[in-house]
């Protein structure tokens, strides 16, 4: 968001989801923002019932109330793009990110979920990759992996449900054979 706030500043890079997958780096505040939504109405750290209503009568604030604060102090923008608090402004180009860098940035986390496996993973995944490569099935644009990614689904979900039913089949079938070629 500022550009005095590099990706890191230590030796080791950060994993890609802490930034890719994390609300919080994105502007939209830790956990969405819900974690300290209440500031208006202060917040109690105390016995509450199932309505969140707190039922000690010494009660205190944990924070007390800050008026006109209607969101985490470290949400920055929401989701439609409504800047909420300036950012960096002391620093030329900084400010929070646009909504195609943001959706850019969580489609990446997406991404990551099998793109941490695939293709330098487990030795399955090392297999496919280089079997895709070798034989020009490796997605060059969006709309391949799409397909690409809809048929995997499709294959790993009919092997899921129909899988087991096959081998059940397929394991009576030769348990009829044995007991009839033993008779």
């Amino acid at each position: 968001m500022a550009p005095a706030m590099p990706h890191t500043t230590d030796r080791e890079a950060r994993e890609c989801v802490t930034c890719h997958a994390s609300s919080k780096a994105l502007g939209y505040g830790t956990h969405e923002g819900r974690y300290m939504a209440a500031y208006t109405k202060g917040v109690y750290v105390d016995i509450m019932n199932e309505r969140g209503e707190v039922v000690t009568k010494t009660a205190q604030y944990q924070i007390s109330p800050i008026p006109d604060l209607p969101m985490d102090l470290d949400k920055i923008i929401t989701r439609e793009g409504e800047q909420l608090q300036t950012v960096g402004q002391h620093w030329p180009g900084s400010g929070p990110l646009t909504k195609e860098m943001r959706d850019n940035m969580e489609r990446i986390g997406v991404c990551l979920s099998c793109h941490k496996y695939v293709p330098d993973g487990k030795f399955i995944y090392r297999v496919v990759s280089t079997i895709g490569e070798t034989l020009g099935m490796i997605p060059k644009n969006d709309q391949e992996h799409r397909k690409l990614i809809a048929r995997a689904m499709f294959i790993a979900a009919n092997v899921e449900i129909f899988g087991a039913l096959a081998a059940a089949i397929i394991g009576v079938l030769l348990a009829v054979f044995i007991i009839r070629r033993k008779r």
